[in-house]
């Protein structure tokens, strides 16, 4: 049961083998460097002919621009993985040391984590973070709660994975399921403000499109602007007054008629400078559109 825990951000499927010096070979310790690169190897190996042949690999520690990540709590066949990695074919040696019930512990960037074939737990951390599967065989997505707060059960291809502080779900053949979808969170905010402005459910396309935005560093505010300004927007809410507007908003957004009290609470507000796209906003990630949208985005959204 190894715990992989990455430094700096990583996608995992771009970790290759590369060819370098080995200034440390002893039985206990093998460190390989190209100048740019350094990887340590602890253990217990095995040599012949100058070659690994055995032993037991139970930890690496990786260096590029600093510490990049560690593997630690192995028990890895070494001659194997010295084998694949001699022959540059790294994926198989990190096959070979995740295929157990592992620990992966992500970065504060955005990391894309190739799960292992083994029951794993995997924290991203900070970012907006994947975690990649090569099918979607027995797909099935089911919230859970962990040592880390709340989190997702995902079963597929005969496994089960814990994850938490991840966004993402990526699949062999390209589609991504998105569970980033509370409160604040771009996947859910983007479905959340896009049915709140044009009072249906988002395209994929389009969810997409303006999740990626967000992804990227967009505002909601921003993205709410430019749904007040278009044409789809004014169709549905015609009115120009704010009166109007808020009497829409409570319609297409919440569905139902305003109370006098946040009627006078809005009315307020827009008499002191909220602009129509800062209200949008505020309705769309309200507690209330929350729960009303909440049974829609349960089990995540698909993006593609």
């Amino acid at each position: 049961m190894a715990t992989l825990k990455l430094h700096q951000p990583i996608n995992m499927n771009n970790l290759q083998a590369w060819d370098g010096t080995f200034p440390i070979v002893d039985s206990g310790h093998i460190r390989a460097t190209d100048g740019v690169r350094t990887q340590d190897y602890f253990g217990s190996f095995q040599f012949t002919n100058g070659e690994v042949s055995g032993g037991t690999l139970t930890s690496t520690v990786a260096y590029q621009n600093g510490l990049y990540y560690e593997l630690t709590d192995m028990n890895a066949n070494a001659a194997v993985v010295a084998e694949h990695i001699g022959g540059f074919d790294f994926k198989s040696a990190l096959n070979e040391v995740l295929k157990g019930n592992d620990t992966v512990i992500g970065s504060a960037g955005n990391d894309v984590i190739k799960s292992g074939a083994g029951n794993d737990t995997i924290n991203g951390g900070a970012g907006i973070d994947t975690v990649q599967y090569n099918s979607k065989a027995g797909l099935i997505v089911t919230r859970t709660v962990d040592a880390n707060g709340r989190a997702y059960a995902i079963k597929v291809d005969g496994k089960i994975d814990v994850v938490s502080n991840v966004e993402r779900i990526g699949f062999g053949d390209g589609s991504t399921l998105a569970i980033d979808v509370e409160a604040g969170q771009n996947a859910g905010s983007a479905y959340r403000l896009y049915q709140a402005a044009f009072d249906r459910r988002p395209d994929t396309a389009g969810l997409k499109f303006w999740t990626t935005q967000l992804d990227n560093g967009t505002s909601l505010a921003e993205v709410a602007t430019g749904f007040v300004t278009s044409n789809e927007f004014k169709a549905a809410n015609p009115g120009t007054d704010s009166t109007t507007l808020i009497n829409s908003y409570y319609q297409h957004v919440l569905h139902r008629a305003p109370d006098a009290t946040g009627l006078d609470y809005w009315s307020n507000a827009a008499a002191n400078g909220m602009s129509a796209s800062e209200m949008l906003v505020s309705f769309s990630e309200s507690q209330e559109n929350i729960s009303n949208t909440a049974a829609a985005l349960y089990n995540g959204l698909w993006l593609v």
